[in-house]
């Protein structure tokens, strides 16, 4: 018997007639218009008159196109010619056209790429995102708006990763548009970032000898005028005055020339930072008399047009290492009466040591040594008041500092900065706030070695203007490899030196306090809380307190004086009002008649007048209650382990073994004190006030010795696996 042949595709069981599509494209056209397409072959009666059916209906398809409608066709029963042996026809799903539903105003749709159809969300009302008009601010606002982006340029304390964003930031501005080119390029040359060792596109030196050509370019073949727009200039020496430019090296009168309006004039170099163990190196650059008034003087051309055009500086910085025996310390006083200097504010004096510094204390003691030491003093104190406008003072790594010194400072600074100055101790400074402290708004006192607290009982009443307090008591080593950074002073502040604060002060930052007792600090938080009602200005707190009593009276003082300060001086920052609810409030008000809105003014009056507690006022209350009742039988259970003899007296906790038996015997002493705790901090009380006026409040509690580098979590992270990449046959400048 012959098994029925398989239907294939160049085999049908049956002539299948084509359907026209819904939709018509060129393939479709072309395959029903050709002679071979099964249209065209002969067939029955039935099928001719579906052939003209399909005919008219694709004649009419194709008059109107627009239409996206399905049309039914007549259906044709075909018999089932496949059986058990044979593949089944293999079924395909019809697709329908999309109907595009017809959105209103207020329908929101989803943020996907391909979605066309309507959420069935509901309307939420959206504000229109407005744009300030950047095109047409005016040039002084968009001045504004730099300079803040340009702030840390200018601060020689910024970190290098912010001067770096700040660098990005106004070169990419300035390639924005024309309105935002010279606001962003003059904020980036008023201070050029050649003192902090950013991430420099190009080698340092390379960029500073682009910048001495671009000032060297005609007026008229720049988008604008650089020169008159680098107002301060601070050079990192190493970087920038060593190094050649072209084929000589850089000197200061070629970098000085074209900038008319500069008025401040620094150099740094990377010995004189801390830790300060490179004071005695020498460098090649030093600066002379004569290159120094060559350099402030007013050129040949500008003496023609104006004879009196020179440089006038507001704020300079010596240095020991960096001056030629022209500029020696003898010779200060009569060089601060050239025109240039007698206008300095703002002076910095770095490096300048005894005589009898580094000699044996033999020698030290000799009456000679001491006589040059006092005589450098005084030079030292002749050059600082020799400059009648000054009212920042800079007194940087010199042994010169102390005591006698501060006496004969002048009464008008405003600013004083004391870094590194070993001599400088708590009772010179203790006289010179007496009698010079009237006018100082700002203190800073970082690394002193033999300084303490004990000056604060003074502060109050010695300086009744100061408004910023900066202390950093870390210390570096004079030699590497001995532990000399240690503390000069007893004790940091003693139980009887009560703290005292001006009420004019708006920020206290006093770091790595070390070498005190407990009732020592609780003594100085205690002065902070006494006096928060007279310190309306007050805005910053920050202290790194290190303790060396036992964790569990250092947990104890943490718990107890870091949850208060946290709580009468943090500011409670209240959440921003919704505008938008405010707007639909507000338009609702309109909406309603005036009668309606009378009453409902009316009720909320008299709803006001009535005495409703709060959440946070029922809270209070009923911890109150309940804790008064806590607080009674935990106050019995205490009572009665101490007539039972479980409890100890109070041991020194340096004593590990104590510590355990302690920890072992008296934990329900512990667990009750800390309920006892809780519930008092919860209990109201009528006498504290509440500062909150403070947007920083940081206290760190603990008993970490002060490092040089203090390591953090950063520097104990795996690093990137790293590869070379494949080579590609050429060696490519990496630099380009």
């Amino acid at each position: 018997m012959d098994r029925p042949r398989r239907a294939v595709r160049s085999n049908p069981s049956r002539a299948a007639k084509a359907k026209r599509p819904i939709r018509e494209t060129r393939s479709t056209v072309a395959y029903f218009s050709s002679p071979s397409s099964p249209s065209s072959l002969p067939s029955s009666s039935s099928d001719n008159d579906l052939d003209l059916d399909l005919d008219e209906d694709y004649e009419d398809h194709s008059i109107n196109t627009t239409r996206r409608t399905q049309r039914k066709y007549p259906t044709r029963k075909r018999k089932n010619t496949f059986n058990e042996d044979s593949a089944p026809p293999r079924k395909y799903p019809r697709r329908t056209p999309k109907v595009v539903q017809k959105l209103s105003d207020d329908t929101l749709l989803p943020r996907t790429p391909k979605s066309t159809t309507a959420t069935p969300t509901a309307a939420i009302p959206t504000t229109p995102i407005v744009y300030p008009p950047w095109a047409t601010t005016p040039y002084l606002a968009l001045l504004c708006v730099f300079d803040c982006v340009a702030a840390p340029i200018r601060d020689p304390s910024s970190r290098r990763e912010d001067v770096f964003e700040a660098v990005t930031t106004l070169l990419s501005a300035a390639r924005v548009c024309k309105a935002f080119t010279e606001p962003a390029l003059v904020n980036l040359y008023k201070c050029p970032p050649f003192q902090h060792q950013w991430r420099y596109t190009k080698a340092p030196n390379v960029s500073f000898g682009q910048f001495i050509d671009t000032l060297n370019l005609p007026f008229g073949t720049t988008i604008m005028n650089y020169r008159p727009k680098v107002e301060i200039l601070r050079l990192a020496v190493r970087t920038t005055l060593i190094q050649k430019h072209n084929p000589n090296y850089v000197s200061l009168p070629d970098v000085v020339r074209n900038l008319p309006r500069l008025s401040h004039l620094e150099f740094y170099h990377e010995y004189d930072e801390p830790p300060y163990r490179k004071l005695d190196e020498h460098v090649r650059f030093k600066c002379s008399a004569d290159e120094l008034m060559r350099t402030l003087a007013p050129q040949a051309d500008d003496e023609k047009s104006n004879a009196t055009a020179l440089t006038e500086l507001k704020s300079w910085r010596w240095n020991s290492r960096l001056t030629s025996e022209t500029l020696s310390l003898d010779k200060l006083e009569e060089f601060h009466q050239n025109p240039s200097f007698v206008t300095l504010r703002k002076v910095a004096f770095v490096n300048y040591q005894l005589p009898s510094w580094g000699l044996t204390p033999r020698l030290r003691d000799s009456e000679e040594m001491q006589q040059q030491d006092a005589d450098k003093t005084t030079q030292l104190s002749a050059c600082i008041t020799a400059l009648p406008c000054l009212e920042h003072l800079i007194l940087e790594s010199c042994t010169l500092v102390n005591g006698l010194l501060l006496q004969r400072l002048p009464k008008t600074l405003k600013h004083l900065e004391l870094i590194n100055c070993w001599e400088v101790t708590a009772n010179g400074l203790y006289e010179f706030l007496l009698t010079h402290g009237g006018h100082l708004e700002s203190l800073t006192l970082n690394h002193c070695q033999s300084l303490s607290l004990a000056f604060l009982p003074v502060l109050r009443a010695a300086c009744p203007n100061l408004q910023h307090l900066y202390m950093d008591l870390s210390y570096f080593r004079h030699h590497e490899h001995y532990a000399d950074n240690k503390p000069e002073y007893e004790t940091l502040l003693t139980e009887d030196q009560v703290p005292t604060w001006p009420s004019s002060i708006q920020s206290i930052e006093i770091l790595h306090m070390r070498k005190w007792g407990r009732r020592a600090a609780e003594t100085f938080f205690g002065s902070l809380v006494q006096s928060a009602p007279d310190l309306p200005q007050l805005r910053r707190l920050a202290f790194r307190v290190a303790l060396d009593i036992g964790w569990r009276q250092r947990l104890e003082l943490r718990e107890f004086w870091v949850d208060k300060m946290t709580k009468v001086f943090k500011r409670k920052p209240k959440p921003p009002r919704n505008f938008i609810l405010f707007h639909d409030e507000v338009q609702q008000n309109r909406k309603e008649p005036s009668s309606k809105r009378r009453s409902t003014r009316r009720s909320t009056r008299l709803a006001d007048l009535s005495p409703v507690l709060t959440s946070s006022e029922n809270e209070t209350a009923g911890v109150t209650k309940r804790g008064i009742a806590r607080a009674s039988a935990i106050s019995k259970e205490l009572k009665r382990l101490k007539g039972s003899g479980l409890l100890l007296k109070e041991q020194d906790a340096d004593n590990e073994e104590s510590e355990d038996e302690l920890a072992a015997d008296h934990s329900d002493q512990s667990h009750l004190s800390r309920k006892v705790r809780k519930i008092s901090k919860h209990s109201p009380n009528d006498d504290e006030f509440i500062h909150g006026l403070c947007d920083i409040v940081d206290i760190q509690v603990d008993n970490h010795r002060p490092m040089e580098r203090q390591f953090d979590m950063d520097d104990f992270l795996d690093s990137p696996e790293e590869s070379d990449p494949d080579w590609d046959g050429g060696d490519v400048d990496v630099f380009g």
